[in-house]
């Protein structure tokens, strides 16, 4: 990276990696010493390493470098650019999101907002682009109670973008701000945020190791490793990451990290190489159920979502769970998927407890009822026969006193 100083504030601009996936980098960061604190800025136009900068006039002026690290030859740009801080208007937007990260193509839509610290004379276009940042479309973000952004005049702006395409693929946004005050100042800011219509990514199962016995009990370090599918039917989820939260207080995730998977092909399974650290506490009780979500990335953005839970078992009560006992509740995809009528769902349960198979349409609406009743440890099928409904997405929710998971499926007439 390069690094040029206006006005006692340092900023570091570009810069780059030769791991897994070799490139450039695009962004500008702003550190404060007297605060010592970081702030993100607008990016430059360009991905740019091994570049030169300097700072003139209270402007930064970044020369030459390469945009990727996968250019065997390494050739130089010959480009200047200027980046002149007092026109980052990086510093009245607040935050921009997406309702939704995760949508189904064709017939979905996604919300998008953008909170601003001063609205005052500013115009918000947001520019929807396809992963070769092609445009796609482009639409201005409102503040008039009308778009989806609450209260008129609250410096919140919004709306909303249907999806129209059939493909599946991941959409990256820009976000072009206008100021209009003693000069009109325009500026882009490059992949503000990212939604898709691959997969969903999804929880397959996990695999643990532990130093005293092969059961996760109080006071044990658990090394999980972590197997993801991507349940698209065509496409590739691409440069796919994980990290797992603790929804337990008798838990501690040791790695925060985002550990790589790679791309996953449609269809298919990948298992981390390396192991995930979890901390059991030592007060948690025998036989305790601990919940754990999983945040997954594509190309550096959360995309997908789930969760799963570690059955934690105290040996002092003589409970011995053999290598054919169940040790944790999982849902499993069904298959076929898609499916015309019929199709087998799969379930375990990793101790007796209350059971509900229930089965829901895209509004919400329960259509069936599989099981309602209590069941002991073990591992269940069900064939669920949609004969009577017409094609579409279902939804189907497993729901026990103390797990619940719900997968979607597709059937095609």
């Amino acid at each position: 990276h390069v690094a040029a100083v206006v006005d006692g504030i340092i900023y570091v601009i570009g810069g780059g990696t030769q791991g897994p996936d070799p490139g450039g980098y695009s962004v500008v960061e702003a550190y404060d010493p007297v605060t010592d604190t970081w702030t993100k800025k607008d990016n430059i136009p360009v991905k740019r390493a091994f570049a030169c900068a300097d700072e003139i006039g209270g402007k930064i002026y970044v020369l030459g470098g390469i945009p990727t690290f996968a250019d065997p030859h390494l050739l130089g740009e010959k480009t200047v650019y200027e980046y002149n801080p007092t026109k980052d208007l990086t510093t009245l937007i607040n935050q921009v999101n997406v309702n939704k990260c995760f949508v189904q193509a064709v017939n979905d839509s996604v919300c998008i907002t953008a909170k601003l610290n001063d609205p005052t004379g500013v115009t918000l276009f947001i520019e929807i682009q396809s992963p070769d940042q092609s445009p796609i479309d482009s639409m201005q973000l409102f503040d008039d109670g009308n778009h989806n952004d609450g209260i008129a005049g609250d410096s919140l702006y919004a709306n909303v973008w249907s999806v129209s395409s059939s493909e599946e693929q991941q959409y990256y946004m820009d976000l072009q701000v206008t100021r209009i005050a003693a000069e009109t100042i325009i500026h882009k800011m490059n992949n503000v945020a990212s939604f898709t219509t691959i997969g969903p990514v999804v929880f397959d199962k996990y695999g643990f190791f532990t130093p005293r016995d092969t059961e996760p009990n109080p006071g044990d370090v658990l090394l999980i490793t972590i197997t993801l599918k991507n349940e698209s039917s065509s496409a590739t989820a691409a440069a796919v990451r994980a990290r797992i939260v603790s929804l337990d207080t008798l838990a501690t995730v040791n790695t925060d990290d985002y550990k790589p998977f790679g791309n996953i092909a449609a269809g298919n399974s990948k298992t981390t190489d390396s192991f995930y650290s979890i901390k059991i506490s030592e007060n948690c009780p025998g036989n305790t159920e601990t919940q754990f979500i999983l945040d997954i990335t594509g190309n550096n953005f959360i995309l997908w979502s789930d969760t799963f839970s570690v059955f934690v078992v105290n040996p002092t009560t003589g409970i011995n769970l053999n290598e054919n006992t169940p040790r944790q509740f999982i849902l499993n995809q069904n298959y076929p998927n898609p499916f015309n009528p019929q199709t087998m769902i799969t379930y375990t349960l990793a101790k007796a407890t209350n059971v509900s198979l229930k089965i829901y349409d895209m509004a919400g609406r329960q259509i069936k009822t599989l099981v309602n009743k209590s069941q002991p440890s073990g591992e269940y099928s069900i064939l669920f026969d949609a004969s009577d409904l017409a094609s579409g997405i279902y939804f189907y929710n497993l729901k026990t006193d103390s797990f619940e998971q719900c997968r979607r499926m597709l059937l095609l007439r």
